[in-house]
C-alpha cells in the first residue's frame, strides 16, 4: 500500500512537471519527443539491470535504442532551434535526465511498456 501510494505521488509529480505520462504529444517538437521516448528507454534500461531474466543483450539493444531516440533528439533540437551540435546535445541530455525519474515511477507502475509503444519508429537516417 506504501509502494502504491508513493508510485502514485512520483506519477503526480512527475505529470505536474511536465513529463508527459500516456504517451508522447504530437503537438510538441519533434526533438522533445525522441527525447522522452530515450528517457524512456534509459529508465527501462537501467530499471532492470540487476533483472535475471533479462540477457546481456536484450540489456544492450534497449541502452542502444535509448542511444538511437537521443541521437534522434540532438539532430531534430539542432534542426528545429538552428543550434550547435554542442548546444543541442547538451539541452537533449539535460532534458533526458530530467525526464528519467518519471519514467522511472512508470517501470514501477507497470505502464512504462505502453508508453514506449507509442515512441515513432527510427529510421537509419534518424539514429546516426
Amino acid at each position: 500500500m506504501l509502494r502504491a501510494c508513493f508510485v502514485s505521488l512520483l506519477l503526480s509529480a512527475a505529470t505536474a512537471s511536465g513529463a508527459e505520462t500516456n504517451s508522447p504529444s504530437v503537438a510538441a517538437p519533434q526533438w522533445e519527443i525522441y527525447a522522452k521516448c530515450a528517457a524512456g528507454y534509459q529508465a527501462n534500461w537501467q530499471d532492470r539491470l540487476a533483472d535475471p531474466n533479462r540477457t546481456h543483450d536484450m540489456s544492450n539493444m534497449i541502452h542502444e535504442q535509448s542511444d538511437d531516440y537521443k541521437k534522434a533528439a540532438i539532430g531534430f533540437y539542432q534542426s528545429e532551434k538552428k543550434t550547435s551540435p554542442d548546444e543541442a546535445n547538451q539541452n537533449v541530455a539535460r532534458h533526458v535526465e530530467a525526464n528519467i525519474g518519471a519514467f522511472l515511477a512508470m517501470d514501477t507502475a507497470g505502464t512504462l511498456e505502453a508508453y514506449l509503444d507509442t515512441c515513432p519508429q527510427l529510421d537509419a537516417s534518424e539514429a546516426k
